[in-house]
């Protein structure tokens, strides 16, 4: 995420350049030496219309001053706001004024802040070979400067593109660097976003009592600081871990709860990932129409955004969706531009789960072959990624496959495999499902 200016501070000369001005000025110096520690505030409990009224008026002061100090860091504020309420475009343009006005300054700590911002711009957008660019020249500035805090915001961002690309491995390293760093310098806001991106991984390992650890450990702190946007964060990961015990009331309870606070902060992509898991929710619950919609809308929020990070996902969800209810005019054509985006992404969490979707796709066709190799090909890559959850799922779709194709063995073994999946990850509802559709197909087979 992009954090807002760290070089405020509580004095007057952190702001405006170390400069005195008139006695007729102390006014506007009050109101700057105050600003820092009121815009950290605001950004907690999301009032970002505030932010920017009060980032609109810094810019107007500094023309004053003739501080440009001063108006870069307005000028970064104003694109932080855009930046949190989905507008990228905007948000780069103002990022950029002011990563050019702290160029020709030599301001360093500014310079690293703007860096770290752009490249979490451009990462929203999918451009990780941009957003990597961004994040190093920000590590390196921050590495020079010796300031911690601006070093675990970087690892943070740098674990965030090895996620997205399903390196959970190198991701979790960036993420646990972060921790111990915002640990060591009781910076209370990391931690718990630190936490929240480990829990992720856990999540995605079905780890789910390490996941409930951190994200109970993150809401605790989040509560404390009133931090709205984090606590709408995790409750959304309480969701998905008691989707995956297959709590559906709780898990819709808690996603439509983090999406009333995103709504009401305004900040767009954290309402993207609400829907995403709303719409599979009610997806997993058979209500196949409903979850269309609601991907639909996910999918225009995106679009208007100009937001990459969660499309193909939420494309192969609408997909789904559309073949569950029939609609398979058009989905081979939806799929192409979500695996084109997975390329373009170098995400290979995102092409298994194109790969999981074209296996749908041919099996509602009665294109067993078809299907076979591409469940196959999500297996492998899910395999690679540690992702047990998803490697179970795959081994049931591709026993399934087997099943209609005569291979009671075959069958037996995937199942198998599946079901010895979920009770690693301590799933014992889904192993027993599993357990009984292997009774079942046993009897049927004799």
């Amino acid at each position: 995420m992009a954090k807002t200016n760290r070089n405020g501070g509580n004095s007057l000369a952190r702001i405006t350049g170390g400069r005195r001005r008139a006695r007729g000025q102390d006014a506007v110096g009050l109101y700057c030496s105050v600003y820092h520690g009121y815009i950290e505030v605001l950004t907690l409990t999301g009032k970002y219309s505030r932010i920017m009224e009060m980032a609109r008026k810094v810019v107007i002061i500094s023309g004053v001053l003739d501080d440009p100090k001063m108006k870069a860091y307005g000028l970064h504020t104003i694109g932080h706001v855009y930046f949190r309420l989905g507008d990228y475009s905007r948000a780069l343009k103002h990022l950029d004024e002011a990563r050019l006005i702290r160029e020709g300054l030599g301001d360093q700590q500014g310079l690293a802040e703007s860096y770290l911002n752009q490249g979490n711009i451009h990462a929203g957008r999918g451009e990780y070979v941009k957003a990597l660019e961004c994040f190093q020249l920000a590590m390196s500035s921050y590495r020079g400067l010796g300031s911690q805090k601006g070093e675990a915001a970087c690892h943070l961002s740098l674990g965030n593109i090895h996620y997205g690309q399903g390196d959970y491995d190198t991701a979790l390293k960036h993420y646990q660097a972060s921790l111990a760093i915002r640990e060591e310098i009781g910076d209370k806001v990391g931690q718990a976003k630190s936490l929240h991106s480990i829990d992720n991984i856990h999540y995605c390992r079905g780890e789910l009592d390490k996941s409930l650890e951190c994200t109970t450990r993150a809401q605790k702190i989040r509560m404390e600081i009133g931090d709205r946007a984090g606590q709408a964060a995790g409750l959304l990961n309480l969701s998905n871990i008691h989707q995956l015990r297959q709590e559906w009331e709780k898990a819709l309870d808690q996603a439509e709860r983090s999406l009333v606070i995103r709504r009401e902060i305004g900040e767009r992509a954290g309402q993207v990932g609400c829907l995403n898991v709303i719409g599979g929710i009610h997806a997993q619950l058979g209500e196949h129409r409903r979850s269309l919609d609601i991907f639909q809308e996910s999918l225009k929020i995106q679009e208007e955004m100009g937001h990459k990070l969660d499309r193909c996902v939420t494309i192969c969800s609408l997909a789904a969706a559309k073949i569950a209810v029939g609609e398979l005019n058009g989905i081979e054509e939806l799929l192409e531009s979500g695996f084109a985006l997975a390329v373009e992404m170098e995400s290979a969490a995102d092409e298994a789960k194109c790969h999981e979707t074209y296996g749908r796709l041919f099996t509602a066709k009665g294109s067993l072959d078809q299907a076979e190799g591409k469940y196959l090909k999500a297996l492998d890559i899910y395999q690679a990624m540690q992702n047990d959850y998803d490697t179970a799922q795959m081994r049931m779709a591709y026993g399934h496959i087997l099943a209609k194709k005569g291979l009671p063995q075959k069958v037996t073994v995937q199942l198998s495999l599946a079901r010895d999946l979920f009770r690693k990850m301590g799933l014992e509802p889904l192993a027993q499902e599993v357990e009984n559709e292997l009774e079942r197909f046993t009897k049927e087979d004799k």
